[in-house]
């Protein structure tokens, strides 16, 4: 669920003589084999807000928002057409198993089911009135529901009749992802630090997973591959990954920006992931999260749900009736296209780092250049390149635990790029 309130801003002022420091504004690096995509609107013929989108194939697919609106459309996106939901309440998430047979969830408890693609949608009592916010079904019997107040609910007939299940945690619950009938995670809001729930045996049993944060943020959504590897994303554009059943996680990326953060996340495989979030933002891996490229979205509109069924394929949904289709991503390699008439140092990303980040920089014209590392002190600590390099974009990785044989410790440091008549300085900074 969006959340506005209790904002954290964390910033350092540091000015160190001789140096003139661009600041931290936020930029997602490129680096050589990062996937670029052109995301193309689709006409919804709505206004409202949709909340959650799912493809069965290349074609056809359903999407559910506001005040019950539930769309489909059999052509890819170029149409898509309204169907009757038979319920005034927001709807937060759809799912289907085949082109007959789906479920939505939302508000007051709602539950539709439908086996005909949508022609009808049937309510079904989930014997319950907290709001319901994510719904994942492993077959056409058996599936989980999740919601306010510590609400886990479980069928196995088919939505007909829920079960409630022990929660071990009472506040809202915003998310959740099943890979079998056995194993699944949900995500939940929680004030002190990201909380995970876990179950291993179809949720007879709950377990709370917490994974301390030095600012403590929530954690919007879970999308897991196979019953080891997954990754939740929440506030303030953390990206956290788990490589053991989620009883661990390892941060991959904490962005400090003017968005308010990422609210969907979405894996076509192991490698292939994408997120979305508020003011439009969009970003992606291709090598399972070591690297986050930005995607330019075309929309400042709240980006509420991801789904791509494939790595080459995909749509993301969100306020004012936005639908974006995303197709046929491309590898871009250091490229001399669309260069300026300057030399151009990027800030680094990710910043904060930990152990490592990439440095971007732009040359408009065959020159020497070098880019070196110094530390608050100004004593230079890495020399990353020292050679005559072509007009283009080029990208390099400095990695603090290869430090000319030295570990580099926490703190703030410089990164100066230069040429014969260009001299530019940006500030990054180690955590460990």
């Amino acid at each position: 669920m969006k959340q506005t309130n209790n904002k954290i801003v964390l910033f350092a002022l540091v000015v160190f003589t001789g140096f003139v420091l661009t600041g931290m504004s936020r930029a997602y690096a490129h680096d050589a084999t990062a996937k670029t995509v052109i995301w193309q609107p689709q006409n919804s013929g709505i206004n409202v807000s949709l909340y959650s989108v799912y493809f069965i194939n290349e074609d056809i697919g359903w999407v559910a928002g506001e005040s019950g609106v539930i769309l489909k459309t059999i052509d890819g996106g170029a149409n898509w057409q309204p169907q009757a939901s038979g319920t005034i309440q927001s709807l937060w998430s759809v799912q289907f198993m085949n082109d007959s047979t789906g479920w939505i969830c939302g508000d007051q408890g709602t539950v539709l089911k439908t086996t005909d693609g949508g022609n009808h949608w049937v309510p079904k009592n989930s014997s319950t009135i907290f709001h319901l916010t994510s719904l994942r079904f492993v077959n056409l019997n058996t599936g989980w529901v999740v919601g306010s107040g510590g609400t886990i609910l479980k069928t196995t007939n088919g939505g007909d009749n829920w079960t409630q299940q022990n929660s071990p945690f009472s506040g809202d619950i915003l998310d959740v992802d099943f890979v079998d009938s056995l194993y699944g995670w949900a995500t939940c809001e929680s004030g002190a630090e990201i909380t995970i729930v876990k179950t291993t045996d179809g949720g007879d049993f709950w377990q709370l997973v917490t994974v301390p944060m030095l600012i403590p943020l929530p954690a919007f959504s879970v999308d897991f591959i196979d019953r080891n590897t997954g990754w939740v994303v929440g506030f303030y554009e953390i990206i956290y990954n788990s490589m053991d059943a989620g009883n661990n996680w390892l941060e991959q990326l904490f962005g400090l920006s003017s968005t308010d953060g990422f609210l969907s996340v979405s894996f076509a495989d192991e490698n292939n992931g994408w997120t979305v979030g508020y003011d439009g933002v969009i970003a992606n891996t291709s090598d399972g999260g070591n690297l986050w490229t930005a995607q330019t979205s075309g929309t400042t509109n709240d980006l509420w749900d991801v789904y791509f069924p494939k790595p080459d394929i995909g749509w993301a949904v969100g306020d004012q009736g936005t639908i974006l289709k995303a197709s046929n991503p491309t590898v871009i390699w250091d490229t001399p296209g669309n260069i300026g008439d300057n030399f151009v140092l990027y800030d680094n990303y990710p910043n904060p780092f930990n152990p490592s980040t990439i440095i971007q920089y732009e040359v408009p014209k065959t020159a020497k250049v070098s880019l070196k590392v110094y530390n608050i002190l100004g004593e230079e600590t890495r020399t990353l390149v020292n050679e005559v390099k072509s007009p283009g974009i080029h990208s390099v990785v400095w990695d603090g635990t290869e430090n000319d044989g030295d570990a580099a410790g926490s703190g703030i440091y410089f990164y100066r790029l230069k040429s014969e008549n260009n001299a530019q300085t940006n500030k990054m900074i180690l955590m460990r």
